[in-house]
């Protein structure tokens, strides 16, 4: 019978991070780490579920600024014209933490449910905070897993023009004007191959509309995206076993970025998905937990090996 642990919080550094987890605590633990201001319910039951019953522990948290998580709302959000100058000059943002912290956040859940190690899977910045936590707690993970990500190195492409006027656009905070301000989004994040209907993208937006929506939460983490440092040398230097996953057509962090993560890394595998954007529609998700289910048994097998 699959097992569905609770909602519950941690605090740490006075700041509340929620999360919950699906299957048996002795498996092999994954950790699910969402990217820009979107909740932890994006990784949805029925996703984290078909996981868990192939044999896995999986563990999903709300980002700091997020969901049911602590928000900074008193710290406001950089204007457009200082996210313009930080994306294209390189000019500091003001932000009250980095993704440094929201990687130390998940380590913190890893100890509130006394999990040693675990695979971290995280997309677009998501995947950015797994890459920082596999290079600060090294000892922590069984394998590094990023998708849709970059190595923040400035010399690699920059999101084409659509992309970033959408992703800087004001979101309402009334639904039916959020839930269409988000479709258009979607619709231009979205790739050829892998369409989402209406109806998909509605369930789910509306449901986290009302669960806990924070409509500045992105700002603030866009600004500490663009405050972070390229990691393409720290990650040469990492011998741990890496999933790299992007779509080629994804105009937001484009395809670039993911091959240069999976360069820079010694042992890692690059996968590339034709007619992917931006998102993770329905449409993908058999053919996504086939290669994670893959890739981790892969990594519990050479362990095997070599011990």
């Amino acid at each position: 019978m699959m097992v569905q642990l609770p909602e519950t919080t941690l605090e740490r550094d006075g700041v509340t991070i929620n999360y919950d987890a699906f299957g048996d605590k002795n498996d092999p633990a994954l950790l699910l780490v969402m990217g820009l201001g979107t909740q932890m319910t994006a990784w949805t039951d029925a996703f984290c579920t078909s996981i868990a019953q192939l044999g896995y522990f999986v563990v999903r948290y709300d980002n700091r600024d997020t969901g049911l998580s602590s928000w900074f709302e008193d710290s406001g959000v950089p204007s457009g014209l200082a996210f313009l100058q930080a994306g294209f000059f390189g000019k500091a943002l003001e932000s009250p933490y980095s993704l440094e912290d929201l990687a130390d956040d998940g380590i913190a859940v890893l100890d509130a449910l006394g999990i040693q190690k675990a695979h971290v899977f995280g997309v677009s910045m998501g995947g950015m905070i797994a890459q920082i936590m596999a290079l600060r707690h090294r000892e922590r993970l069984l394998s590094l897993i990023s998708m849709m990500s970059t190595t923040n190195e400035r010399d690699l492409p920059k999101m084409r023009f659509a992309a970033m006027r959408k992703l800087l656009s004001q979101s309402p905070d009334n639904e039916p004007e959020y839930l269409q301000h988000l479709l258009g989004v979607f619709r231009v994040f979205e790739g050829s191959a892998y369409p989402f209907s209406d109806n998909e993208f509605f369930a789910g937006a509306r449901e986290r509309f009302r669960r806990a929506y924070n409509a500045s939460g992105g700002g603030r983490h866009l600004a500490a995206v663009l405050n972070t440092k390229g990691r393409r040398d720290a990650l040469k230097t990492m011998d741990l076993p890496a999933l790299i996953m992007h779509g080629d057509e994804d105009p937001l962090v484009r395809v670039e970025h993911g091959i240069d993560t999976y360069e820079a890394l010694p042992n890692a595998k690059l996968i590339i998905f034709k007619g992917l954007g931006h998102v993770l529609p329905e449409a993908v998700v058999p053919e996504l937990i086939g290669h994670l289910d893959a890739h981790m048994r892969s990594v519990a097998e050479s362990a095997l090996a070599i011990g």
